[in-house]
């Protein structure tokens, strides 16, 4: 038996995909739906009968995931970010620095989902449970999955 936990999610986040003819190809956002499942290392519940806590997982969430909230994803190829006054208009209304992530990979869901794995993966390193799928929804019908290879 193999036990697992999953939590939820949601980040308002915009992006626009290079090299990509079609809608999405303009700056939009959506209300992203994030799903990460957890199973316990040894396939076994602990001593209080669970694979992990619920508020941990959520924690690890809030620190990768939550940076994505009310922030703008763009690759390095986007002509948008090689322009010279990029930072400057990227900035909050209040002046602040833009909540902006630079990429050498294209911010489709996909992408999003394995990036978010990885990055879990390692800081869950040292904790009971190991982070085994992201799924990404990006519309309330559209979802990219991202599994573990590593058991």
């Amino acid at each position: 038996m193999i036990h697992s936990i999953t939590k939820q999610m949601m980040t308002e986040t915009g992006h626009r995909l290079t090299n990509y003819n079609g809608k999405c190809a303009h700056l939009h956002g959506h209300s992203y739906r994030w799903e990460v499942t957890a199973e316990s290392r040894d396939g076994a519940l602990d001593d209080r009968g669970m694979v992990g806590d619920f508020s941990e997982l959520k924690g690890v969430m809030k620190l990768i995931i939550g940076e994505f909230d009310h922030a703008f994803l763009f690759s390095q190829h986007d002509p948008f970010v090689q322009h010279d006054e990029f930072w400057l208009l990227v900035k909050s209304t209040e002046g602040e620095s833009g909540r902006v992530f630079i990429f050498d990979w294209n911010p489709t869901a996909e992408n999003m989902a394995a990036h978010v794995l990885n990055k879990m993966q390692n800081l869950v390193a040292k904790m009971p449970f190991r982070i085994v799928k992201v799924r990404v929804w990006e519309t309330a019908t559209s979802c990219a999955e991202v599994v573990s290879n590593v058991r």
